[in-house]
């Protein structure tokens, strides 16, 4: 029960009427159910224009390293990323391209010949009404994809201009000569309930000239662009083709929960498993990201950062270099997502393929895959008491003869996901752990020492929400009707701690070469949504009477590369940031913490 209440304010910031969920109202010592199917929307808006700015950054190493700017915006997805002091060469993709309906937007691009040593991608967006001149829109979903490869997939915020820049270097292989880019922004325009946003975007390639990175795929195979999954389609199977000369192989894979699986972690039994098999052998179980977007729990949350990685997600990466066997040439891969509890799921996904032009033969040495879940709820106290664990490691080994050389590949996968919820009627305390490790070592039995080298990925990803709230009511609810409206008020405050670290690092002949990115959130928000009751069991949101939110994040970044003559190549990032809103009586005001130094502003 004590969910149902975080998701009025999903509500109302999303439009969705759930008609299964309903609310207590406290009246004395009276507690009454109403649907929330029964609260109604009416021109809610209630947002103002915060500004925003850097507050804290610094690197070390290279003095001719720059961090990527996306100053002069209402929102940012501040991913840490070293460039090239060199000029990038810009490659318009899309230019003021409008959303206004629900259907993808497909362009082409040609990239120019050249060799780069990165390349990113930067979508600015802002959102406009021409026609009744009052933008209001909310989160949408913001899937890019490359010749059908998932290149980005995030979302919008709900007010204003926004940037995000994400690298992908990793796609190298995809940006030549003319490229199909296919961006997909759903968008409503409902004038009738006062929803008239149009999203306006330009998407731009940043393209770095210099020495091209080494170690990336030659060969993307696109998997799935956006296949749906629902209650009662859990899984699909789909026809798997892989080339006879691959020598390493890696999975990636982005979900997206809708509907009553949006916040997936408050419904139903808290864990989701999505495993993939090709054949009968399962080769990786991942646990979805607990992606909030900005529409989550408060839209003051969220101003003026996004929660961790909401703009633009990290995907998921498995290797399957010991499973090649197991993939390569024609076989069934069969995707299976386990509780669903309703509305649907959504999934892409590719397979990063690096190649030879050598004869390439495969031999399976070991296969082994255990999942685990145990799932207890009990009361005490007035409260009920769930937790969940759910565990999946597989060790996978395959000798792989290229030409002369015999290698010995072996892949380990271990995916983790533990939960707790607390919760009654009026409180919800939930804390979640989703960690995974997928790693490759790749030995010379015969031949060239050089190839030999292991890599490594590891993802850690907690998450701890705090949650009470109750609706008041300001009368008597028994004489509440159209002619003898009782005020009323949603009273919530949520406590959001959020995180996520990544770490990539790979060793080969040249040395070890590592990345790091950790994001971490905390919000907070109390704030109370008018309502006007105008039955026992209905009421209608007039707007927001109090709100007062802080919001603070911090991005770190490590890059450690190869020693040059004896000196390292580090490059360290830091940025913090921090904000107070406050909506009351007085207006509204904005403190925003720089450092030691707090600066205020009065709307």
């Amino acid at each position: 029960m004590g969910s149902k209440y975080i998701f009025i304010s999903i509500l109302i910031t999303a439009l969705i009427l759930l008609p299964n969920l309903s609310i207590s109202i406290a009246v004395g010592e009276n507690v009454y159910k109403l649907p929330v199917s029964s609260i109604k929307i009416h021109g809610y808006d209630g947002l103002v224009t915060p500004t925003t700015r850097f507050y804290y950054s610094r690197s070390y190493g290279d003095d001719e390293v720059n961090v990527v700017d996306t100053s002069g915006y209402w929102s940012w997805q501040d991913y840490p990323f070293p460039v090239p002091s060199t000029e990038p060469v810009e490659v318009n993709v899309l230019v003021n391209g409008e959303f206004a309906a629900w259907k993808p937007v497909t362009v082409w691009a040609v990239i120019p010949e050249g060799e780069w040593s990165k390349i990113l991608l930067r979508v600015d967006g802002k959102l406009y009404d021409p026609v009744y001149n009052n933008p209001i829109q909310y989160d949408r979903v913001l899937w890019i994809y490359a010749n059908d490869v998932p290149i980005l997939w995030g979302s919008t915020p709900q007010r204003y201009n926004w940037t995000v820049t994400t690298d992908v270097t990793l796609f190298y292989s995809l940006f030549k000569g003319n490229v199909t880019f296919e961006i997909w922004l759903p968008n409503v325009i409902a004038p009738s309930i006062g929803v008239t946003g149009r999203f306006l975007l330009n998407v731009t390639l940043l393209l770095y000239p210099g020495e091209k990175p080494a170690n990336l795929p030659d060969v993307i195979i696109p998997l799935w662009k956006r296949e749906v999954f629902k209650k009662n389609v859990p899984s699909k199977t789909f026809e798997l083709n892989v080339p006879q000369n691959v020598t390493r192989a890696v999975l990636l894979l982005h979900t997206k929960g809708n509907g009553d699986d949006e916040f997936w972690y408050y419904n139903g039994d808290i864990v989701r498993e999505l495993k993939i098999y090709s054949d009968d052998k399962l080769l990786a179980l991942v646990h979805p990201m607990h992606t909030i977007y900005t529409g989550g729990f408060s839209p003051y949350l969220w101003r003026p950062l996004p929660s961790v990685r909401a703009y633009a997600e990290e995907p998921t990466f498995v290797d399957l270099t010991g499973a090649l066997p197991l993939i390569v040439g024609e076989h069934n891969l069969t995707v299976e997502l386990s509780g669903i509890y309703g509305g649907n799921w959504q999934i892409s996904g590719a397979l990063l393929l690096w190649t030879t032009d050598e004869t390439v033969k495969y031999e399976l040495v070991d296969y082994s895959a255990t999942p685990s879940l145990d799932k207890q709820t009990t009361q005490e106290s007035g409260y009920t008491h769930f937790t969940v664990t759910s565990e999946f490691e597989s060790v996978v080994s395959s000798k792989i003869y290229v030409g002369d050389e015999v290698f010995l590949a072996t892949s380990y996968y271990k995916a983790l996901f533990t939960a707790t919820r607390k919760y009654n009627d009026y409180y919800d305390n939930l804390t979640i752990n989703e960690y995974r490790v997928s790693k490759l070592t790749y030995d010379v039995l015969e031949g060239d020492t050089s190839k030999s080298f292991e890599w490594v990925y590891e993802w850690n990803a907690p998450l701890d929400v705090k949650y009470n709230g109750v609706v008041e009511v300001y009368g008597d609810l028994d004489q509440a009707s159209v002619s003898n409206p009782v005020p009323g008020a949603i009273v919530e405050y949520i406590v959001v701690t959020q995180e996520l670290r990544t770490k990539t690092q790979l060793t080969d002949d040249t040395g070890t070469h590592n990345k790091v990115l950790a994001e971490k959130l905390h919000a907070a928000v109390k704030w109370n949504i008018d309502l006007i009751f105008i039955s026992h069991t209905g009421a209608v949101v007039t707007g927001v009477g109090f709100a007062l939110a802080t919001n603070g994040k911090t991005v770190h970044g490590l890059l450690f590369d190869t020693p040059v003559d004896g000196e390292p190549q580090t490059w360290i990032y830091t940025r913090a940031t921090a904000a107070r809103t406050y909506v009351g009586e007085l207006g509204t005001h904005l403190y925003e913490i720089v450092g030691d130094n707090l600066y205020y502003k009065y709307f």
